[in-house]
């Protein structure tokens, strides 16, 4: 393959990496075999710092490549270091391979990987590197979990590897048991770590161990999967292992679908909302739920808004939590429509705390607690105590901090489900707008038109009356 051909396959499928240890790059490959790169594969020096960094000099840069050659395909990962030590993001290309086979060409060889450092007239002089740690297993309540590429970088601000992220959960498991056991979940993966590609996986492969428990759920438009059951802190190991660095709980538990028990209220900052807007907006629902004899759970949604958690009692369907959550977004617009909306329509929503009551349609997910997010510095959903809300800043609780501060303050949410809540004075206000011809809140478009649903369209692209 000529280096023009080579160039087009980079260009449509690299994937950049933000390098933070230069021995990153080899936690990066993790199949059965990974090997050298033999002088022909790849892009060479002057092109690769043309195409990625054409304003830098390459002279002063060190260029490190690591390749895995397969039958089919070559997946080459390039590191570049300057002089004065600054790390530049990886790259990682998938070169398609024609023509013989590599093990007939004598380029398949088995042996550790290894480190490729170009000298300055550009050729090629490879350095043995020592291979990475195959496995951690790891002692989850009595269940020995393995963790594959366990010094695989998943989080690039500190270098937190999947073995950090399966020690951060061990670390946390009480306290993340009580929110999770027993509920289904869909994972969001990250195969390459919180920089990389993600995906939602709500089906859980034939291949998973035997010992995994899983239940049925649904779309709304009737699909079904199978989808894992968080029966135990194993299971949350078992998944970390797969690269899921978002776990999206089920608001029930897995034996009674039907009974919806938790009403989360998701206080979503529109563009130009500050976090300390966030804040009132969370004492406000606060001060209305407590009107009503109804006691909330606070938490940092891992990035800039909160989650309010109310566990309810036996008896509500997701179609009456969801009625609960609409009501709320109505109070708290009508008390303060300077800051606080339940429009649904962005266009309407202004630089207010939007309260989003369709995290509360049936089948629908929120991202858990104590989990950890997508984010360089992997920021954790954290619960917190009413009396922190002033202070709390949800950059600073991340999978470094939380372990300590729940050390020191213990669970804030040890007390949720001691008493579960009515949400009956929240229906009952949804009802009674009904009957005085307020119609029901528009639904997410995936959904199917609702009995009492306006028309389902923005309001800049509703047709106007004629005169």
């Amino acid at each position: 393959m000529g280096t023009n051909d080579r160039l087009g396959t980079v260009r449509a499928s690299y994937e950049a990496y933000a390098a933070n240890d230069p021995d990153a790059a080899a936690g990066l490959i993790t199949d059965d075999f990974t090997f050298s790169a033999p002088p022909d594969v790849g892009i060479d020096r002057d092109t690769y710092f043309a195409l990625y960094w054409p304003n830098e000099t390459t002279a002063a840069f060190d260029l490190v490549c690591l390749a895995e050659i397969g039958d089919d395909e070559v997946l080459v990962t390039y590191e570049a270091t300057r002089g004065d030590g600054t790390r530049f993001p990886q790259h990682r290309d998938l070169l398609l391979r024609g023509g013989p086979h590599p093990r007939r060409r004598g380029l398949l060889r088995r042996e550790p990987p290894r480190r490729e450092h170009p000298s300055p007239d550009g050729a090629v002089a490879s350095v043995p590197m020592p291979p990475a740690a195959d496995h951690l297993e790891l002692d989850a309540g009595g269940r020995t979990v393995a963790i594959s590429s366990p010094d695989k970088v998943m989080f690039t601000g500190h270098g937190e590897t999947k073995a950090d992220l399966a020690r951060y959960y061990l670390a946390v498991a009480e306290p993340l048991m009580r929110t999770v056991r027993d509920r289904p979940a869909m994972l969001q993966r990250f195969p390459n770590g919180a920089s990389g590609k993600s995906f939602f996986q709500k089906r859980i492969p034939e291949t998973a161990p035997d010992w995994l428990e899983t239940t049925t759920v649904s779309t709304p438009n009737g699909t079904t999967s199978r989808a894992i059951v968080m029966a135990d802190i194993a299971h949350v190991l078992w998944a970390a292992n797969q690269g899921c660095l978002g776990f999206h709980p089920w608001p029930y538990r897995a034996a009674t679908p039907d009974q919806t028990d938790e009403l989360r209220l998701d206080l979503d900052p529109s563009p130009g909302v500050t976090f300390e807007m966030v804040r009132e907006a969370a004492a406000e629902v606060r001060t209305f739920l407590g009107e009503l004899g109804i006691t909330a759970f606070p938490k940092t949604t891992g990035n800039r808004g909160l989650h309010l958690y109310v566990r309810v009692a036996p008896g509500w369907d997701s179609f009456a939590v969801r009625q609960a959550a609409v009501s709320v977004a109505r109070e708290m617009e009508r008390r303060r429509a300077d800051l606080i909306t339940g429009a649904w329509w962005k266009e309407e929503r202004g630089e207010r705390v939007f309260v989003d009551f369709n995290q509360n349609a049936p089948h629908k997910t929120v991202f858990g607690a104590w989990c950890v997010r997508a984010r360089v510095d992997a920021q954790v959903s954290t619960p917190f105590a009413w009396d922190e809300l002033a202070e709390i800043t949800p950059d600073e609780l991340t999978m470094r901090t939380v372990p300590g501060r729940l050390g020191r303050l213990g669970d804030p949410w040890a007390t949720i489900d001691d008493v579960p809540q009515s949400i009956a004075p929240l229906v009952e206000r949804y009802r009674a707008d009904l009957a005085a011809g307020i119609p029901d809140n528009p639904w997410p478009p995936v959904y199917p038109k609702m009995p009492d649903e306006p028309p389902r369209v923005a309001p800049s692209r509703a047709r106007k009356p004629t005169s």
